[in-house]
């Protein structure tokens, strides 16, 4: 045994790793519940058809509410039971090492979703949370994963661009209508940050990274800003998990169902989505 992996052996005898869904010990997912995970479609995040690289559809970036639009949304796994067990050991159990475990899981997938990003003009943003709730915790889940990332695609990391004010409820729990107006005017830009990225002056692409997307309000306000900011500059999102299917606010949509592509890995059983009609 090498010197510099005693640590590493301590501590895992002291503090095991243990599988987040299944509490087996070994690692903070193991590779049986990482299979169980449903997997999320390649898809527009507004209408919620299918897109190729998780691609915003032109028709649909025309109904964003004064927000041009991501251009591309990635989610990585539905946010079903087995996402919900592991979000409440990595955000409540003080589990900062799974945010890494997940980081990696996601990395390649990254890699050639966002294939055509130059790293020389790309930042990642984490979307940042109260600061009682990081105190309570001891770190930003949606920074964790997006650290990780900018060291694994040579991206700059910027923390501190956006910071949240207080006052707002969590959102968990909340309607939809609830959430639009809990989330409304809760972040700010750092404008030192914002500053200092201007007087970089080569900065094309900005990545906001959060966990889990429902509505998608909380990312969308923040990407708001964020375009407010720097107007020509293009906005992408990267989230973990995401919500049950539900209309854009202010998109007319219909039911329609859909089916994965064929030859899909992981496939789902037919189900009921909603669809922007101008798409």
């Amino acid at each position: 045994m090498k010197f510099s992996s005693i640590p590493t052996v301590l501590m895992d005898s002291v503090f095991p790793k243990y599988c987040a869904v299944c509490r087996r010990t070994g690692a903070w997912l193991c590779p049986e519940c990482v299979g169980k995970l449903t997997p999320a479609m390649p898809e527009c995040y507004i209408c919620r058809r299918i897109s190729d690289h998780h691609t915003t559809h032109e028709s649909c970036l025309r109904n964003t509410d004064g927000f041009s639009g991501f251009k591309r949304m990635f989610v990585w796994k539905r946010y079903d039971g087995q996402a919900r067990a592991i979000m409440k050991t990595y955000k409540y159990q003080s589990t900062e090492a799974l945010g890494h475990t997940i980081a990696k899981l996601i990395l390649p997938k990254i890699k050639v979703i966002f294939a055509d990003l130059t790293p020389s003009n790309t930042i990642i943003v984490p979307v940042p949370i109260h600061s009682w709730r990081h105190n309570q915790r001891g770190f930003n889940q949606s920074l964790i994963i997006g650290e990780y990332l900018a060291k694994g695609l040579d991206w700059l990391s910027i923390p501190d661009l956006l910071g949240r004010k207080t006052g707002s409820k969590h959102q968990a729990g909340l309607s939809r209508r609830e959430r639009l107006d809990n989330i409304r005017n809760s972040f700010h830009i750092n404008k030192a940050v914002a500053l200092g990225i201007s007087t970089i002056g080569t900065v094309r692409h900005i990545v906001l990274v959060d966990d889990v997307i429902t509505t998608g309000s909380t990312i969308s306000h923040a990407g708001k800003l964020i375009e407010k900011e720097f107007p020509s500059v293009s906005i992408y999102g990267i989230t973990l998990f995401r919500g049950a299917v539900r209309a854009w606010p202010g998109v007319r949509s219909q039911q329609i169902t859909t089916r994965p592509f064929a030859g899909t890995q992981g496939r789902e059983p037919m189900r009921t989505r909603k669809r922007n009609r101008t798409c």
